[in-house]
């Protein structure tokens, strides 16, 4: 594999799952603040309103939030991976002065 085709491959990487992993973590983030706003909100609600019944939480939210981290965190490590993996298998073009021309022995006369 050459270099150009490993800096695309990781370039590529980065832009598909990169960007959408830290989309993910970012919704991740927004539902864990989301469900503090919630109970701070029911607390609240409760001490002004006696009356006030707290709605239950979905069942398995909680779950559903640290699955999404985990994906966001997985999706980030994906380009990653490619990159090491394409830069190490990927051989450096020789430069002319690196070349293996050997000489033509020197007769000896």
């Amino acid at each position: 594999m050459s270099r150009t085709v490993a800096v695309v491959l990781t370039v590529v990487t980065s832009l598909v799952c990169g960007l959408s992993g830290v989309a993910v973590l970012v919704i991740g983030g927004l539902a864990i603040l989301g469900a503090r706003v919630r109970e701070q909100f029911e607390q609240i609600s409760q001490s002004l309103d006696p009356a006030y019944v707290a709605q239950p939480a979905a069942e398995g939210a909680g779950a559903m939030t640290f699955l999404t981290l985990c994906l966001g965190v997985l999706l980030l490590l994906v380009p990653v991976i490619v990159g090491v993996v394409s830069f190490r298998a990927s051989k450096p073009n020789p430069s002319p002065s690196e070349s293996s021309y050997n000489p033509p022995p020197a007769s000896q006369t």
